[in-house]
């Protein structure tokens, strides 16, 4: 028996690079790789025709080095979860009295 449910799934975007600005009107420069961002745009077609040509990512810091920051894209997806049942978990159980 399956179900399906949604659940996101994240990604990290290792081919944008943020560091922080090093002047205070500059809060962050991004150092990009392009053909690894072209990758990742291709991989991703499917979610960004359906979210109307749009691919968003989440700007983080570590928690262990707040100067250090990092790009995640998040997405809904649905899982399907096989259910097992207590008989098929452990069939060979069912002749016990408790």
């Amino acid at each position: 028996m399956e179900t399906t449910k949604k659940e996101y799934q994240t990604e990290y975007i290792n081919c944008i690079i943020p560091k922080q600005g090093k002047q205070d009107f500059i809060v962050s420069e991004l150092h990009i790789k392009v053909q690894e961002l072209q990758d990742v745009f291709t991989k991703h077609k499917k979610f960004i025709e359906s979210n109307n040509g749009f691919f968003s990512v989440t700007l983080c810091k570590s928690f262990k080095d707040p100067n250090k920051l990092y790009l995640k894209h998040s997405q809904l997806v649905e899982v399907k979860e096989e259910v097992v049942t207590h008989k098929e978990q452990m069939p060979d159980r069912d002749d016990l009295p408790f």
